[in-house]
């Protein structure tokens, strides 16, 4: 991912969203997550979105914000359609 910066960053992996939320709930970290779809795929990329965040973090959202400039991404719940 980063070699162009470093020789010792050959070889990194970007990290999934799922690993991502993994590192933070061990930290007690919080999170602020805008969802960036591309035009036309909004619903799908929220719903694809909230089904990993429900996976990972199942107990629940309070250390957590879900955010999208996307009116339709917006209007996809958690727990629903």
């Amino acid at each position: 991912v980063g070699k162009k910066f470093n020789k010792k960053f050959s070889g990194e992996k970007i990290p999934s969203l799922e690993d991502l939320l993994l590192f933070m709930k061990r930290y007690h970290l919080y999170a602020v997550l805008e969802v960036k779809p591309t035009c036309g795929k909004d619903v799908l990329t929220a719903k694809k979105t909230i089904k990993v965040i429900e996976k990972v973090w199942p107990e629940g959202l309070e250390h957590m914000i879900f955010a999208s400039f996307s009116l339709a991404g917006t209007r996809i719940s958690f727990n629903g359609s």
